[in-house]
């Protein structure tokens, strides 16, 4: 699979944000109740603030000036939130991961609103590793994000969120 999508991430202002612990507790419960996850915990958030780590998330490299999601090699257990203004840079570089077998599985964080978009669709139905294994689980109620620099709740967005959640056949240990 060829990814032509630009690779370094655009930010707009409501694109940092953090996902609550409840939220991350949630949908590790959901992931490994479908299989999708191998341990209560993700193994690297490619989104992750640079001085706020994901909640149960072993975060083997951190994102700095020098590594970002999109640019990096991705490994494990991957838990997505990416900035919703650039979805489709992180829908395709999810498939390329999954494509060549660098990581297990990619929970992402979407918009209900963005359900739609060709490059959700792609994330959830295209042909990745001969067999298409994808999930959509879409939270109840809207639920706020937290902001990296007060650490507190910022207000709800206008739409509601779903996880995508997108598995390899592939299982190395």
């Amino acid at each position: 699979m060829k990814w032509s999508r630009k690779q370094e991430p655009s930010l707009k202002p409501n694109d940092v944000r953090l996902t609550r612990s409840e939220e991350i507790e949630e949908i590790i419960a959901v992931g490994v109740e479908l299989g999708v996850l191998r341990s209560d915990q993700f193994d690297l958030d490619p989104c992750a603030h640079e001085h706020r780590p994901t909640p149960r998330t072993i975060q083997k490299k951190h994102l700095s000036a020098s590594w970002n999601g999109l640019r990096g090699d991705w490994f494990g257990d991957v838990f997505v939130n990416p900035p919703f203004s650039d979805l489709s840079s992180w829908c395709y570089k999810s498939m390329v991961e999954l494509d060549c077998k660098r990581i297990f599985s990619v929970s992402m964080i979407v918009p209900n609103t963005t359900l739609e978009r060709p490059c959700v669709q792609d994330l959830i139905y295209k042909k990745i590793d001969y067999s298409p294994q994808a999930v959509i689980y879409p939270l109840e109620r809207r639920r706020p994000f937290i902001h990296p620099d007060t650490m507190e709740e910022m207000k709800r967005p206008p739409f509601g969120i779903t996880i995508i959640y997108r598995w390899s056949t592939f299982r190395a240990s």
